[in-house]
């Protein structure tokens, strides 16, 4: 509500804000709709809050510093290195950061085979992240060594589909 004089009622002097009214911008753009004392941000950008009081006298305005708000952008963690043999399933805990303050809605994590990696390893289907803002999450991800598979190293990569991201890159050492 900003910060405005108070009632002297001994000395007769009324200033205090009987009511308030708020007007939210985005980029220095007033939202539109955006008129209560919250807001949340759906969108990336720099956000600020102009309140007008008003008494019996008039009315008076004040505005509050900028906030920048940041896209979701997901980064991705895991082991660089696993062992296998021919028919195994290779387990990946997939740490997952959102550095942005928005929610990561469609984000999901996905594992990417090379050429050379598609005959020996089988990639599973994508999952589903749904972070919120600045928050982690750990997925199981499990991939399968085809049982025909060749010794040798193969690699894949964990990235990030729906949102913005970094993704993890890992080995799997077929013996």
């Amino acid at each position: 509500t900003g910060g405005w004089g108070a009632d002297y009622a001994g000395s007769f002097v009324y200033q205090a804000p009987h009511t308030f009214a708020y007007q939210w911008t985005r980029n220095g753009a007033a939202i539109g709709g955006a008129t209560t004392a919250a807001f949340t941000a759906q969108s990336p950008g720099s956000y600020a809050c102009t309140v007008t009081a008003a008494n019996q006298a008039g009315s008076s305005t004040q505005a509050s510093g900028a906030v920048k708000v940041k896209a979701s952008k997901v980064k991705l963690s895991t082991k660089r290195k696993a062992k296998a043999d021919a028919g195994d399933l290779v387990t990946f805990k997939v740490k997952a950061v959102n550095l942005g303050d928005l929610k990561a809605k469609n984000a999901k994590v996905c594992v990417k085979l090379p050429k050379a990696s598609k005959a020996d390893l089988k990639a599973p289907k994508c999952k589903k992240l749904g972070l919120k803002g600045r928050a982690k999450k750990t997925v199981t991800i499990k991939v399968e060594v085809k049982p025909g598979a060749d010794e040798g190293t193969d690699k894949l990569t964990f990235q990030v589909k729906g949102t913005a991201g970094k993704a993890a890159k890992s080995k799997i050492v077929v013996g």
